[in-house]
């Protein structure tokens, strides 16, 4: 089967992306042909894949995303493949990667009447439209259940068009087997980054320091009591020039370190003994899983999506509204129970031993391969 997949942009370390490629793999794997349609491509090629790269024109990410849909909607009016496979919002999607929450039901929650006014609104509301219209025939692989709730509320789509995908990380990500390589790789980790065994390392793994509130971690760390030896380590792409600036203002520079991306993350949270999250919006969360897999106690936000497999594993979830004093007092609380954060961690490695986080590129080719013979069905019957 020929397949195009679509995406606005690629860079290694997103996690959008990471699911992208997860899914294209295996959809290689099982005879596919792809050809990548993207405004961007960051990285090393992606061996098998034939790559277009779209030169979408505008000012604005809104005006760009609008560019994009119709230049690749007029190229595949040319090349038509079997099926469109999307993972950004926009029309002429056979199947839909659904990585974020509904547009319109977070931007009325963030900006109200106003958002009513503004180009990039009206722009990406109708892209999403577009997809989840009850008229539309996209089939939507969807991550939880919220989304699924919010995109029905809004729009009015069948529930037989939602396909559930697991959640799923990489199978590189599952810790050794063997307790000393797992301590030799702590160790390694933390020599690296001169943390003492003293102290206490909190790990943050994200790609957009804003939304996934890095800045709120870095107040956390300002008022860790003096007496509780604690470093920070914050893993991911992003521009780092305000969080850094940020950090100095705070006094954190010798606290603080910003590692920018890189390909051993599971290494990482070996080494760390508390993942952080306060995320201000995060559709799932596959950090957090990476997290749960390595056995690492976490504390995060209500607003990801795996809450409730945080709360499930023994983790520690926030409610919503997010008050900073309230984070802070629990972050603290944590680390003066050193006890508390080893039942958490034994917790969480029985929890993680006992489900498959492996499973989702698997069950989306699936849900590919199953659309694909449906639509070749549906027109070989209006063929007739």
């Amino acid at each position: 089967m020929k397949l195009a997949f679509v995406i606005f942009k690629f860079f290694p370390h997103g996690g959008l992306q990471l699911d992208f490629r997860r899914i294209a793999i295996e959809c290689l794997k099982r005879g596919h042909k792809i050809t990548v349609y993207t405004r961007e491509w960051n990285g090393p090629a992606l061996a098998g894949v034939e790559l277009e790269i779209i030169n979408a024109k505008g000012f604005s990410n809104h005006a760009k995303a609008v560019s994009f849909e119709r230049l690749v909607l007029s190229e595949l009016a040319n090349n038509p493949p079997g099926l469109t496979v999307g993972f950004n919002r926009m029309g002429g999607l056979d199947v839909y990667f659904a990585a974020d929450n509904c547009f319109a039901t977070e931007s009325a929650a963030t900006a109200g009447f106003k958002r009513f006014f503004t180009n990039r609104y009206r722009i990406y509301r109708a892209m999403e439209e577009k997809v989840f219209t009850p008229d539309a025939k996209t089939a939507i692989m969807y991550l939880t259940e919220r989304q699924k709730k919010d995109f029905i509320d809004t729009y009015g789509t069948p529930d037989e068009r939602f396909h559930l995908l697991p959640p799923g990380i990489e199978e590189d990500r599952k810790p050794p087997e063997d307790p000393a390589k797992i301590i030799s790789i702590r160790n390694a980790v933390r020599s690296e980054f001169q943390i003492r065994p003293d102290e206490f390392l909190l790990i943050q793994v994200c790609s957009g320091f804003a939304t996934k509130g890095v800045d709120r971690t870095l107040q956390t760390i300002a008022v860790i009591p003096s007496e509780i030896p604690v470093r920070l380590l914050i893993a991911g792409r992003d521009s780092s020039n305000r969080f850094n600036k940020l950090a100095e203002a705070l006094k954190l520079s010798n606290r603080v370190i910003f590692a920018g991306g890189r390909d051993d993350i599971g290494d990482l949270l070996l080494a760390a003994d508390l993942m952080i999250h306060p995320a201000r919006k995060e559709a799932t969360g596959t950090v957090l899983i990476e997290g749960l897999t390595a056995g690492l106690p976490m504390i995060c936000s209500s607003v990801c999506g795996y809450e409730d497999i945080v709360v499930s594993a023994g983790g520690v979830v926030l409610a919503e509204p997010f008050h900073q004093d309230t984070w802070n007092k629990a972050v603290i609380e944590l680390l003066q129970n050193p006890e508390g954060l080893k039942t958490m961690r034994e917790k969480i490695v029985n929890y993680a031993a006992s489900v498959n986080f492996y499973e989702r590129p698997k069950v989306a080719a699936e849900i590919i391969e199953h659309h694909a013979r449906k639509v070749c069905n549906e027109q070989s019957y209006s063929s007739e």
